[in-house]
């Protein structure tokens, strides 16, 4: 014979004290009539349920009831197959109001344990014309040495502090071009607006830009016009920025003092990969979780959003077009392969 509890008949003690540490005790409902009408209404997946039907008490009692019968079989049936058999039993409840989805989420995570093992890019088109593109920014590039992106993965359903979440990193590689020039020195005695070159070997493209004065003959700032193409190409190197000194006698400030302005180049980095540092585990097989690459902080001053291919010139660029992720691979806990998709594994 069961032991009685809050909840009815419990077919074994640690039933039975899984129900009385349930949060809120099921209400009885007297009525025969009431009785089938909710179980009907949770076993058959009505997804109708509403106030006109069936009044607010009724359902938290019912959706009570469900969490509580579903405490009550979690304790007795441990086992990760019998997890599993309980996820789909529960998912047969169609209602959202009624169905245990977080619940569900959680058995499947604790049977499946799934661990991530790939993370791809999505696809994107690279423009014939590399060398001459200002587009980079939108196709995962716009990131200097010191902005790497940061690559988040959603968690596994909560199951406590034996799961946890997958961490990754990026794998960077430049593109040769100039992101950005910073002023290091301003200088001093300028009149006028001194020439900006930007030095490199093997250049296929050079890049262009132009110095900003301030009105005591300093460069107050470099905005980079062209980024041009093939600096630091295979090195890593920076370019060389020079700027033009002073002429002489031509001073716009009351001091004669001249001094030279020193600036300093960053070159433009991209993403071309995911590097997974652990995989974490309780992921759910069928439900991988999402990947985010954070946006560069801001575009460089070349961008220009436009179409790369001439055909397409008239159509317009959407703004938000930026990389993404997506998990293209999991694995149980016995190496076993529990998720693959293909079309993610190259860029």
């Amino acid at each position: 014979r069961g032991e009685a509890g809050p909840y009815g008949s419990y077919s074994s003690l640690a039933a039975a004290r899984a129900g009385l540490l349930a949060s809120d005790s099921a209400k009885s409902i007297q009525s025969g009539v009431e009785r089938r009408g909710i179980f009907e209404k949770i076993m058959k997946g009505n997804s109708q349920v509403s106030s006109k039907s069936t009044s607010a008490d009724d359902l938290k009692s019912a959706k009570q009831g469900v969490l509580n019968l579903l405490t009550l079989l979690k304790e007795r049936y441990k086992s990760l197959a019998a997890k599993r058999q309980l996820a789909i039993l529960f998912s047969f409840i169609t209602s959202p109001q009624l169905q245990p989805s977080n619940e569900i989420c959680s058995l499947l995570g604790e049977a499946d344990n799934a661990t991530i093992t790939g993370i791809g890019l999505l696809k994107y088109s690279i423009p014939s014309r590399e060398a001459g593109s200002r587009t980079s920014p939108r196709r995962g590039g716009g990131y200097s040495l010191d902005t790497f992106p940061r690559v988040r993965i959603g968690g596994p359903p909560p199951l406590g502090d034996d799961f946890k979440p997958a961490t990754a990193q990026p794998i960077m590689q430049t593109t040769s071009r100039v992101l950005k020039i910073d002023i290091v020195d301003g200088g001093e005695g300028y009149s006028s607006v001194p020439q900006v070159s930007v030095v490199g070997q093997s250049v296929q493209r050079p890049c262009q830009a132009t110095a900003i004065m301030d009105r005591h003959g300093r460069v107050e700032s470099v905005v980079v016009l062209d980024p041009g193409y093939g600096y630091g190409k295979g090195k890593e190197v920076r370019p060389k920025v020079l700027i033009e000194p002073p002429k002489p006698g031509k001073s716009r400030s009351k001091s004669p003092t001249t001094r030279r302005a020193k600036a300093v180049a960053d070159l433009e980095y991209e993403i071309v990969g995911v590097d997974i540092v652990s995989g974490g585990s309780g992921y759910v097989m069928t439900e991988p979780p999402d990947v985010r690459i954070s946006s560069p902080p801001e575009d460089p001053d070349w961008f220009i959003a436009v179409q790369e291919s001439p055909e397409l010139r008239m159509l317009p660029v959407l703004e938000e077009e930026l990389l993404e992720a997506a998990v293209f691979e999991m694995r149980f806990a016995d190496g076993s392969l529990a998720f693959s998709v293909d079309r993610y594994r190259r860029r």
